[in-house]
């Protein structure tokens, strides 16, 4: 489309759905989804789309539905859930004899739906005389229809917590890639085609709970007022409202609210238990601290910067890290972490991407650029929509991500990443490591297969390794750690990268030259040789040292004797890789790991050099140099 056929787009965008069209991420995705369809229909004018759009009820479904954002995830900002819970657990009593009604605007497909609804239902399983029932709205005909169906891949099912998981149960045979939600739960959860900017959306039905989050900003100031005013009119006498952390009402008052939690109000005369969730405990947060964190200075203390437009987050990660230690300075724009880095040297940053402003990935790459060495966390809800700019921010030198589930979930875990990698980068700098390992191969052939595992720092590695490679390559295989949402797009953006074919990921694949296979979702990769051919082996068998998929398990996958094939193991944290390119070594394999000086995080390849898994460690570019010796052997 031209810049006038997109200008059309946002108008009628903005007209049919309701929601002002302002920012440039949001129109680039609209564009994309409206040409693809138009592409797949063979019209060339949007215009003559549109208008057949309109004489087609079916045609103007999808056109609603490429003209939604549809960012949605299980238990997305699981704070609120922790809060949900722990709210009406000490309240259930005033709900016994009637069912408490909740809310989920913009539901898109239904995650948000099912996730209030499992929390409903582990209070109803433990109360005698409570019940409850959830709606969802959306304007998107099709997102609801998946909503009903309540069957999702089962790739998201560990975004689901443990206490919750029994609510979601797996398929088996050839559904075994999805899972549905039970029964009890689907029963109390209904959906219908709903668009907020319509007055009459609810019929002036009243709620317990609503659920409007990541919505409002999608709408201009005066429309944001009018939804908010609506919405608290919709309210039971003691329901609660909770709206996005980046929606957090400035002044509730003049809603006739009031705060009861992050970004969640009740009626101001509500009279009901108040209850603090468990975040807030484990965190030692309360709601008068919110936003009054101030910045520590203590030059003995390693710094961190946290750049994050979201008040809550900020707060959150700060008190994460002061606990432990950790000197914290906060920053909520691109230009106020600039300010900062000006006149403080910090030992790592936390950077969300979506920012006010410049966002985080431009802010980055503009960093590096300038000569700012210092280790970078990504710290976001790591939905499937973000993957491209998580993966952007990972090449354009971040370090590492991490899902902000996390910061309540896995706490420790969080700390300890953000610790090990302030410690390598103390290692690099003071051990001023240079140069490769000394040991070199006295023979090279042609492999078989190429086998590749990586874990922190591995998204920038394989993409060095692997770019461009040889066509007539043998069939490459590998295993990078890497959450769920992100795996598939990593490997297309890698096929594009090294020009090998994304092979077909299922089990009995037989494997092909110039092919690259990679591991999707949560789900082991290896590989079975029989009769003279290899064929892959996927499999959803326990995690080996807390990883599936693991590197372990596809390198002793491929050992057997006299094997002729090529290991390698790149930069990563902790030591999965390190046991199976041992074994392939014993068997005849050239093994090759990444040295010191350029790992990320040195603990794979420091692990496997301590066992003596290698022969030969170098850089990428030596390492590739090798791979290439060998293709041409």
């Amino acid at each position: 489309m031209d810049s006038s056929d997109k200008e059309i787009v946002f108008t009628v965008a903005e007209k049919l759905i309701g929601v002002s069209q302002q920012g440039q991420y949001r129109k680039d995705i609209i564009v994309r989804n409206v040409e693809r369809r138009m592409k797949n229909l063979g019209v060339t004018s949007f215009l003559n789309y549109l208008e057949f759009a309109q004489k087609n009820s079916n045609e103007l479904s999808r056109l609603v539905s490429s003209l939604t954002i549809h960012t949605t995830s299980w238990f997305r900002e699981l704070p609120h859930f922790t809060f949900m819970k722990e709210h009406f657990e000490a309240n259930v009593d005033k709900y016994k004899g009637r069912k408490l009604r909740a809310l989920s605007i913009a539901c898109s497909t239904g995650e948000e739906v099912y996730s209030m609804a499992m929390v409903l239902e582990g209070i109803r399983s433990r109360n005698i005389g409570f019940d409850y029932e959830v709606t969802g709205l959306d304007i998107d005909p099709e997102s609801i229809k998946v909503g009903k169906n309540g069957v999702y891949l089962k790739t998201y099912i560990d975004d689901i917590p443990t206490q919750c998981r029994k609510f979601a149960k797996e398929g088996q045979g050839k559904l075994a890639e999805y899972f549905a939600v039970t029964q009890e739960v689907r029963k109390r959860c209904n959906f219908k085609v709903r668009s907020l900017a319509d007055a009459e959306f609810c019929n002036n039905e009243r709620f317990d709970l609503i659920f409007c989050r990541n919505v409002l900003i999608y709408f201009s100031p005066e429309n944001f007022e009018k939804i908010v005013r609506r919405l608290s009119a919709l309210l039971t006498e003691t329901g609660i409202l909770t709206l996005g952390h980046s929606e957090a009402l400035i002044s509730p008052k003049i809603y006739n609210l009031v705060v009861a939690w992050n970004s969640s109000y009740k009626s101001h005369s509500a009279d009901i238990l108040p209850a603090r969730p468990t975040i807030s405990k484990k965190l030692n947060i309360n709601s008068s601290s919110l936003g009054q964190v101030e910045k520590v200075e203590d030059l003995s203390k390693d710094k961190i910067l946290v750049i994050d437009d979201s008040r809550t987050i900020r707060t959150i990660l700060s008190k994460l890290f002061t606990t432990k230690g950790y000197s914290v300075l906060l920053a909520s724009t691109a230009q106020e972490a600039s300010d900062i880095l000006k006149s403080t040297k910090v030992s790592l940053i936390s950077l969300d991407i979506h920012m006010p402003g410049e966002n985080g990935n431009v802010w980055l790459k503009r960093q590096r650029l300038l000569g700012v060495k210092t280790p970078v966390i990504i710290v976001t809800d790591a939905n499937v929509e973000e993957s491209k700019d998580v993966l952007d921010a990972l090449e354009n030198g971040a370090q590492d991500y991490i899902k902000k589930s996390k910061l309540e979930r896995e706490p420790e875990d969080v700390v300890e990443r953000f610790g090990l990698l302030i410690k390598e980068s103390k290692r690099i700098k003071d051990a001023k490591v240079t140069g490769t390992h000394s040991k070199k191969y006295l023979k090279l052939y042609r492999p078989e297969l190429i086998l590749v595992g990586a874990s922190t720092g591995g998204t920038e590695a394989l993409t060095k390794l692997l770019a461009g490679f040889r066509k007539d390559s043998p069939p490459v295989l590998v295993v990078q750690h890497i959450s769920p949402n992100f795996a598939l797009p990593f490997a297309m953006r890698l096929s594009d990268v090294s020009g090998l074919t994304l092979g077909e990921y299922s089990n009995g694949t037989i494997l092909k030259k110039g092919c690259l296979y990679m591991s999707h979702g949560n789900t082991h990769v290896g590989v079975k040789y029989v009769a003279g051919t290899y064929k892959l082996v996927v499999s959803d068998l326990p995690p080996r040292s807390g990883h599936r998929p693991s590197v372990d398990v596809l390198f002793d996958s491929a050992v057997r004797e006299n094997v002729r094939l090529a290991g390698v193991l790149l930069t990563g944290m902790g030591k999965d890789g390190s046991a199976g390119l041992l074994q392939l070594k014993k068997k005849g394999a050239m093994t090759f790991v990444q040295d010191e000086a350029s790992c990320v995080v040195f603990g794979m390849p420091g692990a496997a050099i301590s066992t003596g898994a290698d022969c030969y460690v170098g850089n990428i570019s030596e390492i590739r140099n090798q791979l290439n010796k060998c293709l041409q052997a």
